[in-house]
């Protein structure tokens, strides 16, 4: 087995490794064999679970060449293959391989180059120990407006509430306002609220007043 540079993988848009594997046992022909590959020394480089997100793919060989070519970035995932995340390896029981690059008569490329069998270990947007990392998708429960001339922009994101006990519900929702940040000057309290910076939350109030006959 041996492991790609990295800049390898990330031209190929590849958040893992890149690596090729071949027979070493003597066989010049392509075989079948179980695979582990064990990622506990960069599991937690990223986050969001990324070591419990990683996968294993097959890609064409001249990604080790060429991997800006969008036809060398292809990948198909390896069937059968398991992401164990208690010990950190991603193995899989048969892959196909090439030959050992050592044996007499192994098979070679048309330009005479050993052929390859290459594999990648990504990481998928989701995994069942660690949740779906994927883009939150838009929806139409968020509202956002632009200030026409002020240039600022606003956003807001209502709160659902528990029915009222007499009928009438409060009206809740989050408001953030760009304007609200970069309107202030040194004379204005530049503390943001307890939400943040643009942030606020007007929940209104109850008055009380004595009633004098």
């Amino acid at each position: 087995m041996s492991v790609a540079a990295r800049p390898v993988a990330e031209r190929a848009h590849v958040s893992g490794v890149v690596f090729s594997a071949a027979r070493a046992d003597g066989g010049g022909s392509a075989g079948r064999v179980a695979l582990d590959v064990s990622y506990a020394g960069f599991a937690d480089v990223f986050g969001g679970g990324y070591g419990s997100r990683l996968r294993l793919v097959s890609m064409p060989g001249c990604v080790l060449s060429t991997p800006e070519v969008a036809a060398c970035q292809v990948q198909t995932p390896v069937s059968g293959s398991v992401n164990t995340v208690s010990t950190r390896v991603v193995s899989a029981d048969a892959v196909t391989v090439a030959g050992d690059p050592g044996a007499v008569g192994s098979a070679q490329s048309a330009g005479g180059a050993q052929e390859l069998t290459v594999f990648a270990l990504t990481a998928e947007v989701s995994s069942a120990s660690a949740g779906n990392f994927a883009a939150t998708s838009l929806s139409a429960a968020y509202g956002w407006s632009q200030g026409g001339s002020s240039g600022s922009f606003g956003y807001g994101y209502p709160i659902t509430v528990p029915d009222g006990l007499g009928g009438p519900e409060p009206d809740v929702s989050l408001g953030y306002s760009s304007g609200s940040v970069d309107g202030r000057t040194s004379g204005a309290n530049g503390q943001p609220s307890w939400l943040g910076d643009g942030w606020d939350y007007s929940p209104g109030y109850v008055e009380r007043r004595p009633v004098v006959e």
